[in-house]
């Protein structure tokens, strides 16, 4: 993967790697951060 400035060109087949292993760790974090954290009670009641 390619992680510097070089990343950035469209033609470097590196750069794309590295953009989708970063994507993949942000969406795990991401996913692990709505499995353990729940809305208010109080959205829930002014949804209804």
């Amino acid at each position: 993967p390619a992680w510097g400035p070089e990343g950035f060109n469209p033609f470097n087949p590196g750069g794309i790697v590295a953009h989708h292993i970063a994507a993949g760790i942000v969406g795990i974090i991401a996913g692990i951060f709505h499995i353990t954290t729940r809305p208010p009670e109080r959205l829930y009641k002014a949804l209804r």
